[in-house]
């Protein structure tokens, strides 16, 4: 449902309105909701999901040729998956135009929610920051809005605010052309303009970039965004003008008008408002989240008095911590106010805009995530107060203490407090991922119980001698307590941004421990951007922690290069020698439970990646039974036991990897809640142990359960979900119904191209699916065209001998043998033979392109060629045993390939009618998606009785 349409506009149309049952695509035209410069809405009714949707179709007179770009765009809009951007199901083409299909919003615009009645200044900044982060989500992914008004956003019957009418939207880099009307009336100024197709924007909330012709940016949509909120708080816009002409000029000039009279808006936000409204782009906010960081915060409230605090540093918490002397009154107990930092950091007013927070993002989890997340921050709040007490009490109560220890413990508590304040004030501005690590990230706050360990600290590295340098080190492990409180917000660009900056800051100060520190945050956010500078940094890390005797840290950086290299570079054992210095390290400091796991886990991970299933299987075991120990309400003990189903499942032991994998569910609801993403990954993964035991419906079962989970959370056209679709599809084509398997693997195909263009290895999987399914209804043909388009792109975007080439041209040279294309399928075969064989993965891959070339071989009545062949499969399958990972019906289909060329070559007859007898028993319990093969077997063993 698109903001401008939502009521009635009096423009007057080039194209004949829609009626009533018209079908647009698989839609159903029920009424015209609204009509606009752009072109004509409607609301319609999707038979095939059930619902009710909005259909925007544009004007043919403003599509022209520029119609794939306007498919394109639509499809870019789709992948913002965002609660404040309004959701697009579809966009296609009808009659010489474009329709763009999106979610159905009960509400009404921000404009007229703004004049219905008299808004307090919290309701308007409230619905304005939940537009605001609806068109930050659009430049995360570089598109612009172009266009951004009241009008323009919807605030739902729910409460949510959706930005709507990406209409104009444009990728950032893409160019516009814009005539300027000079003499446009003054009610113009408020609707959008087009001349000659090219789309102009509606020239009172333009930015002087715009109106002066030039491309729009983000800072354009921040520009139209302060003109909006302004005219939200003052009743009238910035910028003086009745003609489009002197509105220009005043805009050009930066001429805001005096406010009215009667309007109270605290300087503070005056000034955010006027940055925004900057006649240079370069002048204004850096980008959207910036201007929302400044509307989120009070600098005249008690709220940003102790949300800001973090602003000060850590230099500044332990000065204030530190500065504390019992003795400060004489007519308090001692102690009596050593819990007080904590209640400066954590209080009511905290608590209260972090839940707005979290319901502002409008994740369907929301509420029952911060219940959860809310509990663990208590209670780190309580130990945090507990233990500052009981350190002062042990010095100057009880006497046991020597004053240098409790200088010792006090900093590690104000630390501890500056990382707890860091995760409080993200998420304080929580994004929907912050939501979703919300109860990770609080239970996954500093532990607590290491401010007691005097051994350890008394062993730590000792802070700078010089004063001056000690401040600056406090100040720049503050900051970056603050930055690391980011990831869990998953803003990692920022981080980088920031880090980059520190970095030079933290050499200045010739202090390597804290060199170290930001080295590492820094590599870990740039190995989450899949930035090649994350390991040099993450060496340096190494090598710096190591020079400084900072142990821990350097401890940390081995078991992440190992994970690195050893797991996802797959650099098997140089991993392995980064966990044996992992490990002398860990010997050195005595011993650490958090590191032994880490070590554990990636250990067990590399032994998964080198296919040691049995060594995996018992380190995992060992990681479960540590993570209990240590903590057995965590979500890491969740993923543990998950991988610890994983390790059985390789091993082929699913009853066992069900029952892990059941209680990593039911803990992981536990901790998390029923609706949290994380429940669709588990339910994926069960749906996969029941497909590995045969029991379909029981896999349906739980991928139609997830299924519905991530189009709640994620949207309809989120990647995840394509991804449930096509585990649904195989499941449905196991059931024996292809033809719901094509259908579930289009949806699939679809998103996938949506989200990665139609050169992308996914997009192959998808295409190589619904091969199958294609296939299972007598459609050879098609399938092997849909799997020569799979291999075609494999080819452009994948080295040639990687393992998916293989995958590819065995399955298309078992196509092209039931077509009774030999010489074809056995090019095909051999050259997937090539690849298997060279991925050092063992010849056991290998076996059904064998099986493959032998029936080729067979059709070319190269009957002893192809003997040879059939024969070596098997006997490579008999060899490998368990290591083939070949179920009974695949080595059956091999041995009546093998049957019928003794038949056909009249070797032995014997032998043919007993392979094909193994062959039917092999296939007898497989599932509905062999009845083709099935039924084959069946036909040859009715037309040649036993000998």
């Amino acid at each position: 449902m698109l903001g401008d349409v939502t009521e009635p506009m009096h423009g007057e149309g080039d194209d004949t309105r829609l009626p009533r049952g018209t079908a647009i695509d698989r839609y159903v035209v029920v009424d015209v909701l609204g009509e606009g410069g752009m072109g004509v809405v409607y609301t319609a009714y999707d038979p095939e999901l059930d619902r009710r949707v909005a259909i925007k179709v544009l004007r043919s007179s403003l599509v022209g040729e520029g119609r794939p770009r306007l498919i394109r765009e639509a499809q870019a809009i789709a992948r913002i998956a965002h609660p404040n951007v309004v959701a697009v199901h579809d966009v296609g083409e009808l009659d010489g135009s474009v329709f763009v299909t999106m979610e159905f919003v009960e509400g009404r615009t921000l404009g007229r929610w703004l004049r219905e009645e008299t808004r307090s200044l919290p309701e308007i900044l409230e619905v304005f920051l939940q537009a605001g982060r609806g068109l930050a989500a659009a430049h995360a992914v570089d598109l612009v809005h172009r266009d951004f008004k009241p009008d323009n956003a919807l605030v739902g019957d729910d409460g949510r605010v959706r930005v709507v009418d990406f209409g104009l939207a444009r990728g950032r880099g893409s160019a516009e052309s814009i005539a300027p009307h000079m003499g446009l009336s003054s009610s113009s100024l408020d609707e959008a303009l087009t001349e000659a197709g090219a789309v102009m924007g509606t020239p009172a909330y333009m930015a002087p970039e715009q109106l002066a012709g030039r491309m729009a940016t983000a800072a354009s949509d921040q520009f139209s965004f302060c003109v909006s909120l302004y005219e939200a708080l003052y009743g009238e816009r910035p910028f003086g003008g009745n003609t489009l002409a002197t509105l220009s000029e005043a805009v050009y000039r930066g001429e805001v008008r005096e406010p009215a009279p009667g309007r109270s808006v605290p300087t503070w936000l005056r000034k955010v408002l006027l940055r925004g409204l900057q006649t240079r782009a370069e002048d204004r906010h850096p980008s959207m989240d910036a201007l929302l960081d400044e509307l989120s915060r009070d600098p005249g409230g008690r709220r940003r008095r102790v949300i800001g605090a973090s602003a000060l540093g850590l230099g500044a918490v332990v000065v204030a911590f530190l500065a504390y002397r019992s003795g400060a009154s004489q007519e308090l107990a001692p102690c009596a106010g050593a819990a007080q930092d904590v209640q400066a950091v954590w209080n009511d007013e905290r608590r209260d805009a972090i839940a707005a927070a979290f319901r502002a993002t409008g994740a369907v989890h929301a509420d029952d995530t911060w219940t959860r997340a809310e509990q663990r921050l208590d209670e780190y709040a309580s130990g945090w107060a507990e233990q500052a007490t009981r350190a002062c009490v042990a010095t100057h109560v009880d006497g046991t203490q020597s004053t240098a220890r409790l200088e010792l413990r006090r900093r590690c508590l104000a630390e501890r407090l500056q990382s707890f304040d860091a995760v409080l004030e993200v998420m304080a501005h929580a994004n929907t991922t912050m939501v979703d690590r919300a109860v990770q990230s609080a239970r996954g706050l500093p532990d607590l119980a290491g401010c007691d360990d005097i051994a350890a600290l008394e062993a730590g590295v000792a802070p700078p001698d010089q004063e001056d340098v000690r401040q600056q080190v406090e100040q720049i492990e503050a900051e970056l307590a603050r930055i690391d409180a980011l990831g869990s917000a998953a803003r990692y660009r920022e981080q980088v941004e920031m880090l980059e900056d520190l970095l030079p800051r933290a050499r200045a100060t010739g202090y390597l421990p804290v060199v170290a520190g930001v080295e590492h945050a820094l590599s870990g956010s740039q190995r989450a951007l899949d930035m090649p500078e994350g390991m040099t940094n993450l060496r340096a890390t190494f090598r710096d922690a190591l020079a400084a005797g900072d142990d821990r840290r350097a401890t940390m950086a081995a078991i992440d290069l190992a994970h690195e290299l050893g797991y996802d570079q797959r650099l098997h054992e140089e991993g392995r020698e980064w966990i044996a210095i992992a490990e002398a390290l860990l010997h050195r400091i005595g011993g650490d439970p958090g590191f032994e796991i880490g070590l554990t886990n990636t250990l067990a991970i590399i032994a998964i990646r080198q296919g040691r299933f049995d060594e995996a299987q018992s380190l995992f075991e060992r990681l479960v039974e540590k993570q209990r120990a240590r903590d057995p309400e965590s979500p890491n003990l969740a993923v543990a036991l998950m991988n610890l189903g994983g390790a059985h499942a390789e091993r082929r032991d699913y009853d066992r990897a069900r029952e892990y994998m059941e209680q990593a569910a039911e803990l992981t609801e536990r901790l998390l809640g029923p609706l949290h993403p994380s429940m669709t990954s588990l339910w994926a993964n069960l749906a996969a142990i029941c497909v590995m035991q045969g029991r379909y419906e029981e896999a349906k079962v739980e991928l139609r359960r997830a299924l519905e989970l991530q189009r709640k959370v994620l949207g309809e056209r989120h990647p995840e979900v394509a991804r449930s679709l096509v585990s649904l599809a195989v499941v449905e084509r196991n059931l024996g119904d292809p033809v719901e398997s094509e259908r579930l693997h289009r949806q699939a195909l679809e998103i996938r191209r949506e989200k990665h263009g139609n050169d992308h290895p996914e997009v192959a999987e998808s295409l190589r699916n619904l091969a199958h399914a294609v296939w299972d209804q007598g459609r050879d043909e098609e399938a092997i065209d849909l799997v020569r388009e799979a291999e075609e792109i494999a080819s452009r975007r994948l080295e040639p001998g990687h393992y998916e080439h293989g995958l590819n041209l065995t399955m298309l040279a078992s196509l092209l043998v039931y077509a009774e294309r030999y010489e074809e399928a056995l090019e095909a075969a051999q050259r997937a033979i090539a690849v298997l064989d060279a991925s050092g993965r063992g010849p056991a891959d290998g076996i059904e392109a064998r099986g493959a070339k032998g029936g080729a071989e067979r059709g070319l009545e190269r009957y002893d060629a192809a003997i040879v062949t059939l024969e070596e499969a098997l006997r490579i399958a008999a060899e490998a045993g368990d290591e083939a990972a070949l179920r009974e019906d695949q080595l059956a289909l091999i041995r009546f390939e093998l049957a019928l060329v003794l038949q056909e070559s009249g070797r032995d007859p014997a032998r043919a009618h007993q392979l094909a007898t193994q062959a039917r028993d092999g296939l007898r319990n497989a599932s509905a998606g062999r009845d083709r093969e099935r039924s084959t077997v069946e036909t040859w063993l009715r037309e040649h009785p036993a000998p």
